[in-house]
């Protein structure tokens, strides 16, 4: 839940430091759209299931919960360095056409992420 917050938190951030004038509620992305919203319970629905149903043993062990914690933390870096790195041309809305003022960022993040 931690990593979850912290997400969010550093989305509305750097929307913050890049792009304050599209600063606002939906910056959160918590209301991003009826899919992500859909995605969020079924990934509630799917904890307390297996809360309830697997054996304790797995939902506790260490090993996995602290790999689990390690990878989310290094992908959400990356998104973080991915936004940082695009600066005012990236937007949490997908784009449909190329926005006027966009430009085309290159950096050596691409290629080690792709």
């Amino acid at each position: 839940m931690c990593l979850f917050c912290f997400f969010h938190a550093s989305e509305w951030y750097i929307t913050a430091v890049y792009r304050p004038s599209e600063l606002g509620y939906k910056s959160w992305l918590i209301n991003h759209s009826m899919q992500y919203t859909i995605a969020q319970i079924a990934s509630c629905i799917e904890f307390w299931v297996e809360f309830f149903f697997l054996p304790f043993w797995l939902k506790s062990n260490r090993i996995l919960i602290t790999l689990t914690f390690c990878f989310s933390s290094i992908a959400i870096c990356i998104r973080i360095s991915g936004m940082v790195t695009a600066g005012g041309n990236f937007d949490h809305i997908v784009m449909m056409r190329k926005k006027v003022k966009s430009e085309l960022k290159t950096s050596t993040q691409t290629v080690y992420v792709i």
